[in-house]
């Protein structure tokens, strides 16, 4: 996701991440897996701000797929 610098701290990336963990949920996700990385300092503090999320990792460009 990302939001471009004018339009930050307007609530869009809150109001996409809510509509994610909603379509996860009619999905009856039981995992979900949300990256960023270290060099995203600003991504970090929203997620751990804005999510329910209790552990997440923080990838430095793994190629895990």
């Amino acid at each position: 996701m990302y939001v471009i610098p004018n339009k930050r701290g307007s609530g869009i990336a809150s109001l996409i991440l809510t509509e994610l963990e909603q379509w996860a949920k009619d999905l009856a996700f039981k995992n979900c897996l949300l990256e960023t990385g270290n060099k995203q300092p600003e991504a970090v503090a929203f997620f751990i701000q804005k999510t329910s999320i209790k552990l997440f990792l923080i990838l430095d460009n793994i190629k895990m797929y």
